[in-house]
């Protein structure tokens, strides 16, 4: 019976349960210890459970692996890398330029960069392929 004959001594308001039993009075307790009304600081909002993030999206991810990005792009990237052969090059010249048509239509594709490699590996490659080929059909006339 003592505990609630402290509680009624006690002024309504002055209390940071205001007089309920339990209940947190947020206000009473900033006002009697004299702490700042400051709201804290929000946190940032989670994605819900069924909203994954795509590995597309992230460029380090991008780095690593061919995710989110054209097939034409990494296409026209392996093509323009192995374009020194020649053989190849005019292929990865098309895979670039079909690479860049459909980054256009579609923003959410990445892969801008390889595809932009190999149009200009497979431009190095076809002009020279084409040089080796005018080269060698001139060399067959001059021996005559």
């Amino acid at each position: 019976m003592g505990e609630h004959k402290d509680e009624d001594e006690h002024e309504k308001g002055s209390d940071p349960r205001d007089g309920k039993r339990g209940e947190f009075d947020a206000r009473a307790a900033r006002k009697e210890f004299g702490e700042r009304s400051e709201r804290p600081p929000r946190r940032r909002r989670r994605r819900p459970d069924w909203e994954e993030p795509d590995l597309g999206d992230d460029p380090a991810m991008r780095m690593l692996l061919p995710v989110g990005q054209s097939g034409w792009a990494i296409a026209s990237g392996y093509l323009g890398l192995i374009s020194v052969l020649c053989i190849p090059s005019p292929f990865a010249l098309i895979t670039g330029i079909l690479a860049i048509r459909e980054m256009r239509r579609n923003p959410k594709k990445h892969g801008m960069g390889r595809a932009v490699f190999g149009i200009v590996m497979g431009t190095i490659g076809t002009i020279s392929m084409l040089l080796m080929i005018v080269l060698m059909i001139a060399a067959q006339f001059t021996k005559r």
